[in-house]
């Protein structure tokens, strides 16, 4: 209930009736209440003073006009009628939205009665509110429309319920959770469970209007993707074929997978989009870490896929079981004398092995066969097939040919690395992890087998790559042996560094003191980082400052934060030998 009053003299207003007209108003409204639900809070239409004493009025609300002559609201009231339209008050209703007047058409000085000259107006301003505020949905994460009945969040959800109204404000916001009675809004609302919601939400004025319920339903999803990696092609193992391709297949229980990424050795990220072909990438071992990201952010663990492409196929070497001699420059065999075919494969292995005598049809190798009774040259083709099914190419160095000739020469020998290497003058340099690749081919009897002696150290097999430890230089002498034991021998040497470079640190300023076991120095400090690597050189220098990402090191570190700083640094040379070291200071 509001009034306004204003004292007057009677006899005095009597005698000036004609000059002056003064309105005193009083108003009253009858309270009105909604009930909404059995859950909702009741809602009462009302009038409102904010704080700045401006009155607010709920539009449905009757008023009726009162005189006073004193402030009190106990004192006498007289209804005022109007002779001319009673049919239009008692109660009378606003119905502009926003500001109303009511006024008096001149303006009376409180003490002495007189009329304020010139004439003025005296207004009193009542502002009407028929217009519920208007509530709206804001979250920290971006939504995930599936399809037009279902919106994914990611569990960090949190929801605010931001409401805006024009005339009265908004008094409180109210909210509901899966049909639970409505609650006060007050803060964030979070939704840490993985679920389907449904969140119902309204506001409420300072003069009783109420928004209609509004609705929002939606699913939590916290459930990481899942991928899942299939090898196209042959394999076994972790070893692939040259021909295979990998997919990475995605799996998601509610979102859905948004892109997987993917990241071969040491390689850029990029995104999954088709199967990763293995003939793209080079022979030997290899690493694929993976993982999917889904709609609403939930990321999953990174994976790693370690396996080797085996591009190479088996070879093949043959040996004469049986009687053979040599006369007059020709190889002779009796009926007894058999062929015996050896396949060496030393990744994937040996699947199969087929020979094929004298152009006819290629058969399944199993055991030594005799060769054929007849006079002239007697040819033999074959060739082998790895689990992976990497065949042998048959042309003239894959086929036993038996005519006047002598093998006199032992097998070609060579040998290369598989891994990191940095060739310097006629030196080459390598790292602990770098394999070394003995070769050796023989193009008449065929290769029976490789030895090495490492350091002078006793003569042992060659049966796959190895790699050697130990800064400095290494001598190996290789001996290759053919199938009628010929023998060559070659010597190589090579220089181990498995030593990372040395860092250094250079400060523009010199220290102002020492704090903590540590050094202080000013705002303006610099700090300029080198390396330098005793024997193969630096390649790259990455630093740390304070746990953020690792950088690669390419000009001078400044930006330093009031306080402790801890810079990590670590420097790799053209080996990928690397070292690591930490300085901590502070700034004041």
């Amino acid at each position: 209930m509001f009034y306004f009053s204003k004292k007057f003299d009677i006899n005095k207003t009597k005698k000036n009736s004609m000059d002056k007209k003064i309105i005193i108003l009083f108003m009253l409204f009858l309270p009105l209440t909604s009930l909404f639900s059995q859950t909702q809070t009741t809602h009462i239409k009302r009038i409102y003073t904010n704080p700045q004493g401006k009155v607010y009025i709920n539009k449905e609300l009757p008023l009726y006009f009162k005189l006073s002559i004193k402030p009190d609201t106990k004192s006498d009231k007289y209804l005022l009628k109007s002779k001319d339209n009673p049919q239009y008050t008692n109660p009378t209703y606003f119905t502009t939205e926003g500001l109303n007047t009511v006024y008096s058409p001149s303006a009376v000085d409180t003490t002495t009665h007189q009329t304020i000259m010139p004439k003025q107006n005296v207004y009193f301003q009542i502002y009407v509110d028929g217009t519920a505020p208007v509530t709206a949905t804001k979250n920290n994460s971006t939504p995930y429309e599936k399809n037009k009945d279902t919106i994914f969040f990611g569990v960090d959800l949190e929801m605010k319920l931001p409401a805006t109204d024009n005339v009265a404000g908004v008094e409180k916001t109210y909210y509901s959770i899966d049909g639970e009675a409505f609650k006060e809004y007050n803060a964030p609302l979070k939704f840490p469970t993985e679920k389907s919601y449904v969140l119902k939400y309204y506001s409420v004025d300072f003069v009783g209007n109420r928004e209609d319920v509004k609705e929002l339903k939606f699913t939590i999803d916290a459930t990481k993707p899942l991928t899942n990696l299939k090898i196209n092609g042959d394999y076994i193992n972790n070893i692939i074929s040259g021909t295979a391709t990998i997919s990475l297949k995605q799996e998601d229980a509610f979102a859905g997978s948004r892109k997987t990424y993917y990241v071969l050795d040491k390689n850029t990220e990029q995104v999954y989009i088709n199967p990763i072909t293995a003939s793209s990438i080079t022979e030997g071992e290899h690493t694929l870490t993976y993982k999917t990201v889904d709609n609403v952010q939930n990321e999953e663990e990174s994976k790693a896929y370690n396996f080797f492409v085996d591009k190479t196929a088996p070879i093949v070497v043959d040996e004469i079981l049986g009687d053979s001699f040599f006369a007059n420059g020709k190889e002779y065999s009796s009926g007894r004398t058999k062929l015996k075919l050896t396949a060496i494969d030393n990744r994937a292995g040996v699947k199969s092995i087929y020979y094929s005598i004298n152009n006819a049809e290629y058969l399944l190798y199993d055991k030594p066969f005799s060769l054929p009774l007849q006079t002239g040259n007697i040819s033999v083709k074959y060739y082998a097939v790895d689990n992976v099914n990497n065949k042998t190419v048959v042309d003239t160095k894959n086929k036993l040919l038996f005519y006047s000739y002598m093998d006199l020469s032992g097998p070609e020998l060579s040998h290369g690395f598989v891994g990191q290497t940095y060739k310097m003058h006629d030196t080459t340099y390598i790292n602990k992890e770098t394999k070394i690749v003995l070769k050796a081919t023989d193009s008449e009897a065929g290769l029976k087998n490789i030895t090495y002696s490492l350091d002078f150290a006793s003569e042992q097999d060659y049966n796959e790559p190895f790699s050697v430890s130990g800064n400095g230089l290494h001598t190996i002498d290789i001996n290759g042996y053919d199938n009628v034991n010929n023998s060559n021998q070659i010597s190589t040497f090579f220089k181990v560094d498995e030593t990372g470079p040395e860092i250094f640190t250079t400060f523009s300023v010199a220290a102002t003191k020492t704090k903590n076991n540590s050094k202080v120095y000013p705002p303006q400090l610099k700090i300029y980082l080198s390396a330098q690597d005793k024997t193969v050189g630096v390649d790259k220098i990455y630093y740390s400052l304070n746990n953020s990402v690792e950088m690669l090191a390419t000009a001078t570190i400044t930006n330093f934060i009031a306080g402790e700083n801890i810079l990590k640094i670590r420097a790799i040379d053209l080996l990928g030998n690397e070292s690591r070291t930490e300085i901590v200071f502070h700034i004041e």
